[in-house]
């Protein structure tokens, strides 16, 4: 089983464990030392530092978090909005009918909420992403999500309409634009 302690830890490193005998296969036939470097000695640090917090308050941090994941995935619901995510503490926006991506990223920065713009996995659509962490409150969910609402309909209402564009490309065919 390989792991890695990036996300969940914040330390750049990864780990595999299992048996004598899969380790040994893993070591014959992997390139990994080939293609890697090994860990510095600051991401070796982090990762001691992280496992002792995990020891003594990993239970209780991924409850907290659990629970503020919770809290803003519920008030999403009730302002009629929803995301991708699951219970991750990766939040990302389902889209919004009239309301443009990029414009409430600007707004929600404005109001001072931090949220992470990125391509969607088709490479093609814009999504935004709320990431949410055990040092975040349950005021400063209620607050994103408060901004969020504001956001949304200051976007609505300038919203721009256009009429649908149909583009012909000669190598790829009609395009909707």
């Amino acid at each position: 089983m390989a792991s890695s302690l990036a996300k969940g830890f914040g330390a750049p490193l990864a780990a595999i464990a299992g048996s004598a005998q899969a380790i040994s296969k893993f070591e014959e036939l992997s390139s990994t030392r080939v293609h890697s470097s090994p860990p510095s000695l600051a991401a070796i640090a982090a990762g001691e530092r992280a496992l002792i917090i995990n020891t003594g308050q990993g239970d209780n941090l991924r409850s907290r978090l659990w629970k503020l994941v919770r809290r803003f995935r519920d008030h999403l619901r009730q302002a009629g909005l929803s995301a991708f995510g699951g219970l991750f503490p990766v939040q990302t926006l389902k889209p919004i009918p009239e309301v443009e991506v990029g414009q409430l990223h600007d707004r929600l920065t404005s109001l001072g909420i931090k949220t992470v713009l990125h391509r969607a996995r088709n490479g093609l659509d814009i999504r935004l992403s709320f990431l949410i962490t055990t040092l975040h409150s349950p005021e400063d969910i209620d607050r994103g999500v408060d901004a969020l609402q504001r956001a949304c309909a200051l976007a609505r209402r300038q919203f721009p309409r256009r009429e649908s564009i149909i583009v012909d490309y000669p190598l790829s065919g009609t395009v909707p634009v």
